[in-house]
């Protein structure tokens, strides 16, 4: 019986350590007033490798060739510092309590966090935000350094026979011009950004007759002579048309919608359309432009049979009101996608 006893007492004085896995004195775990999860060995350790973590003394060499892990700490570990922190301030003010809380998270997981918002609720339980710093969304737009010797270059100018190359090719990009260039000797003090300058320039001219994107456009489909009557030279029979549109393909937002039709089994685009469209119309403008774009191709005589369109509803209410006669015909991908 007296064997027993002794056996039991050590049985009750031993706990198992969340490190490193073994039956330790309960002594071990004591931390001050705190019971930890982890015995004062795998502590030390820990304390020890967060430090050389912080403050690494390695040679030049060591530093290439060596690996260091960041030290881990235990949840439960962690859940006792924040229990602790909690039971010495409960009288303190919330944000303070919050504080305090965050403050043991970032010696744990080392990344600073940085106050958001709170919320409040009814039953006066409020609630803390913090944002990690490392995320994208502190991140600040960089200042303009003031100083004129600290800006980029922006000196553009290139010899002639440079422009003249670039101008005899701009159906290549202008870094294989650029690599073009350099083994035409080339001087060596241009960069490819002025390459690409000239190159946008030159291409711009090609298309571009305006300031206003709408009156540019226009004015260089008069001028190319976009309009080509196939149709009636042809006799072509047209069946079956279709409308589709592209969404977020250009950086002044347009939407571009195109109406193609099927002959003999091959589709032929009839009419393209850009429409700006920056959510602050009137109800139903959008639908009224379309209905309008439609109705030209009814003016040269096409009356399809078949009217093919995704799930937009200004696209079915412009068929159905330009050619009410006409089957619609729902795309099924797209109501997969529905």
């Amino acid at each position: 019986m007296q064997t027993s006893n002794v056996n039991n007492n050590e049985s009750a004085v031993k706990k198992r350590c969340s490190g490193c896995k073994k039956d330790q004195d309960e002594q071990m775990f004591i931390d001050g007033k705190a019971v930890r999860a982890t015995c004062f060995n795998c502590r030390s350790s820990n304390k020890m490798r967060k430090k050389q973590s912080r403050n690494p003394s390695r040679s030049e060499n060591e530093e290439g060739n060596e690996i260091f892990e960041k030290p881990l700490i235990e949840f439960e570990e962690l859940t006792d510092e924040l229990l602790l922190a909690m039971d010495e301030h409960t009288s303190s003010y919330p944000k303070t309590i919050a504080e305090i809380i965050i403050e043991a998270v970032q010696n744990a997981d080392d990344y600073k966090w940085i106050y958001n918002k709170h919320y409040q609720q009814k039953k006066t339980i409020t609630s803390f935000w913090y944002t990690c710093a490392q995320r994208c969304i502190t991140l600040k737009p960089s200042r303009k350094n003031p100083d004129p010797n600290k800006q980029p270059p922006t000196d553009f100018s290139v010899p002639d026979w440079v422009k003249d190359y670039i101008l005899q090719n701009l159906d290549l990009f202008p870094q294989v011009i650029y690599a073009q260039l350099i083994k035409q000797e080339m001087p060596t003090f241009i960069r490819q950004k002025q390459i690409h300058y000239w190159w946008s320039q030159y291409m711009t001219k090609q298309y571009k007759r305006k300031d206003d994107a709408y009156d540019s456009a226009h004015d260089w489909l008069y001028e190319k002579g976009y309009e080509i009557i196939v149709l009636r030279e042809q006799n072509i029979q047209i069946n079956e048309c279709g409308i589709d549109a592209t969404y977020n393909t250009n950086n002044l937002t347009f939407e571009l919608y195109v109406l193609h039709a099927e002959v003999d089994g091959t589709g032929y685009p009839l009419g393209y359309l850009f429409l700006d469209n920056n959510g602050n119309g009137v109800s139903g403008a959008r639908t009224n432009i379309i209905t309008r774009f439609l109705a030209k191709f009814r003016e040269y005589g096409i009356f399809p049979q078949f009217f093919l369109t995704d799930k937009d509803f200004a696209q079915i209410s412009a068929g159905q009101t330009v050619w009410p006669n006409a089957k619609i015909q729902l795309c099924h991908w797209h109501l997969r996608r529905a």
